[in-house]
């Protein structure tokens, strides 16, 4: 069993978000808005609520105070499900699914890991780069990656503060062929 990461509580608000297209629709729907970036003083840790999983290592946060932060997960990497211009990755439909489990709706902490990032610990795209965990405790990245829907993942500069239970799950769910490690017709093992 994982012990989770107190301080750092750790990790990966993993998704992948699109499982399927819908048959009909009703009405259109509006696209999402935009969350704002983080900038400026990174608080130490932001309790709030997932409003959106964007995709496995992405995911909408409403914090206390009423913003909405996109939060880059740190520690895992999902198959990608919606990236523009690229295709739907091996697995990444079921890595989605599992995130959407794990996190809909859910209260979570999210803290800056400050190896990660530029100065205000944010990736290229304006996503806040941080670890999460649910009310629990649970440390979402290890839990993607123990399961094998993600891979464990460092972002930029040195490794994340739980990078070394990160990569024992990964080789623990590799070795369990769980997940992306599963054999599954038609190729693609290790999600590729």
């Amino acid at each position: 069993m994982r012990t989770p990461l107190a301080v750092t509580a750790a990790a990966a608000l993993i998704t992948l978000a699109g499982c399927s297209a819908p048959t009909s629709v009703a009405a259109p729907i509006a696209a999402p808005r935009a969350a704002a970036p983080v900038t400026g003083p990174v608080p130490a840790s932001i309790a709030g609520k997932v409003t959106r999983v964007i995709d496995g290592d992405t995911v909408r946060v409403r914090t206390a105070d009423g913003r909405d932060l996109d939060i880059r997960v740190i520690g895992a990497n999902t198959p990608e499900t919606v990236a523009p211009g690229k295709p739907v990755e091996c697995f990444g439909p079921q890595a989605s699914a599992e995130a959407h489990r794990v996190l809909d709706g859910q209260p979570v902490t999210v803290v800056a890991d400050y190896t990660q990032g530029n100065p205000d610990h944010n990736d290229r795209y304006g996503r806040a780069l941080r670890s999460s965990a649910l009310a629990g405790g649970e440390d979402d990245a290890r839990h993607l990656v123990a399961v094998g829907f993600a891979r464990a993942y460092k972002v930029s500069g040195p490794a994340p503060a739980q990078w070394q239970g990160l990569l024992a799950d990964q080789r623990a769910a590799q070795q369990g062929k769980r997940g992306l490690w599963a054999p599954r017709p038609g190729g693609c093992d290790g999600g590729r």
